[in-house]
């Protein structure tokens, strides 16, 4: 089963779990951010830079999200429910959509996202944080916010790393004249734990969106150099691990079980002795007889032969 109706883009559907967290992000840490940070109003470029940054993140997340970044058709089409019992696969040899019933071109990397229920030209990803596909269309846009949202965060860790020296050692080196400096009163009028506390929440959470954005830039930057999208890094991924998986079961069942019962016995088996109550080896008076523990075909001589000094 797949979506009903062709979905244009993010605002197309229902906002999932992940589109409104973003949103949310996006309106609620700069806002706060801004209110602890007071003093960097005192040194011009800075704001002006924060200021930027963050119109730029808004301006992408916004085009992102609004774009249709599905393959161009010229009849746009109607998409159907895809019936696994007369097709093995939604795009046939990469050359026809058996959801959308049109032809594609096989060599623009054309995939039908369920998500969307629609074809994306160079499909890479679906990215529920934007709830719409990236794709040929949309791919170096993406990039660029992913490069923002990045720098932002480490511009604002270094905002608040200054703002901690300053407000703890370097304000005795500084002059302020707080009753025409409104701002810098204002700052100082914050309690310092309190303050101090909010300081390293926001370090931490802006540590966290620019650390794990700058991961996600050197995974696009190792797929770039290894010529592939994320939907064939992940097929590739799935294949090995399937192939990894089918070794291992046939190892196993060609495996040592297998060895010892074609291999024939070297050994002699022992002897088929009584087992004891407690369930060991035991032999039995009744077992031993005359000569039995003598050599094979040795005899005992009678008991006149016998060299017996007393």
């Amino acid at each position: 089963m797949i979506p009903d109706g062709y979905h244009r883009n993010g605002w197309s559907v229902r906002p999932n779990i992940h589109q409104l967290t973003s949103w949310i992000a996006l309106l609620l840490l700069p806002s706060v951010t801004v209110l602890i940070s007071l003093p960097i109003y005192a040194f011009p470029l800075v704001p002006l830079a924060v200021i930027f940054t963050y119109m730029a993140i808004f301006g992408f997340i916004i085009y992102l999200t609004t774009m249709d970044p599905g393959y161009f058709f010229e009849d746009p089409p109607t998409p159907i429910e895809f019936d696994p019992k007369q097709h093995d696969h939604v795009i046939a040899n990469n050359k026809f959509c058996n959801v959308c019933k049109r032809d594609i071109s096989p060599t623009d990397g054309v995939k039908h996202c369920k998500e969307c229920n629609k074809c994306i030209g160079g499909f890479d990803h679906h990215c529920k944080w934007l709830n719409n596909c990236v794709g040929r269309r949309n791919y170096k846009a993406f990039i660029a916010l992913v490069v923002l949202l990045a720098l932002f965060g480490f511009l604002f860790v270094a905002i608040f790393l200054v703002l901690l020296i300053l407000r703890f050692h370097a304000l005795a080196f500084m002059h302020f004249d707080f009753e025409t400096d409104s701002v810098m009163a204002m700052w100082f009028s914050y309690p310092l734990t309190l303050w101090t506390l909010l300081a390293i929440i926001v370090i931490v959470c802006h540590a966290v969106v620019a650390l794990l954005n700058l991961h996600l830039l050197y995974f696009h930057y190792k797929l770039w150099r290894l010529g592939l999208t994320t939907f064939a890094f992940i097929k590739k991924q799935q294949e090995k691990r399937k192939a990894s998986h089918t070794y291992t079961s046939k190892e196993r069942s060609s495996g040592s079980s297998g060895w010892v019962a074609n291999t024939p016995r070297q050994f002699p088996s022992r002897p088929n002795h009584k087992k004891g109550p407690y369930n060991r080896a035991t032999v039995s008076d009744s077992s031993i007889r005359p000569g039995a523990l003598q050599p094979s075909g040795a005899r005992l001589p009678p008991l006149s032969e016998r060299n017996v000094t007393v």
